[in-house]
């Protein structure tokens, strides 16, 4: 396996579970921790869960698709929407950088209203569309934590965990690729770290 451009020596993964990311003041507390982590370590990443209760709520979500409740369907995404703009709305940033995070939250919410109409068409769920409804989750956190993170003064930028864990096609199972993983960790976290960036994943 090539050897990483990322110093293990010099870096701190930190990774924090739903309940850490669950409320808006837990997550400025998980911002105050990274912030005080980056006064020590020279590179600090941040793994970040769904804010908590999120992934079983979406899960919940395909058996409803599926079940063929369209109304629900577009109640529950409401619900998701009010939780994590909730947490933008509370927090200390210009107008015009909320109003840009919550688009990016909106976009990720219009893919899932879409992937489960197409549920609900179909009255049932691939393993692609469960794993696509999934993954929401944490796609959603950290768009918002990345914004807490910046409320807070810390130089930070979010990633999709897509761009970077390249796995095999086996949906629900994937196993994955650790030597492709590390070639996209070098070419796109390198070069945040390289910026003093903390990568929010």
């Amino acid at each position: 396996m090539k050897q990483s451009s990322i110093s293990r020596k010099n870096t701190l993964v930190m990774k924090f579970g739903g309940t850490s990311v669950g409320t808006v003041e837990a997550m400025l507390q998980v911002a105050d921790i990274v912030k005080d982590a980056r006064q020590e370590w020279q590179q600090v990443a941040v793994v970040s869960s769904a804010m908590a209760g999120v992934t079983n709520f979406l899960l919940a979500l395909v058996d409803t698709a599926i079940n063929g409740n369209r109304d629900q369907i577009i109640s529950a995404i409401d619900d998701l929407r009010a939780r994590h703009y909730g947490v933008i709305e509370h927090i200390e940033l210009p107008d015009q950088r909320k109003n840009k995070v919550m688009q990016s939250v909106e976009e990720i919410l219009m893919e899932l209203q879409e992937t489960c109409k197409a549920i609900n068409i179909l009255s049932e769920a691939s393993p692609r569309s469960w794993d696509a409804v999934a993954s929401t989750g944490e796609r959603l956190a950290v768009r918002v934590l990345s914004a807490v993170m910046e409320s807070r003064e810390i130089n930070c930028c979010y990633i999709d965990s897509s761009r970077i864990i390249v796995t095999d096609d086996e949906f629900q199972n994937a196993a994955p690729d650790l030597s492709a993983t590390q070639l996209k960790a070098d070419e796109i976290i390198q070069p945040m770290f390289t910026k003093q960036c903390t990568p929010i994943i």
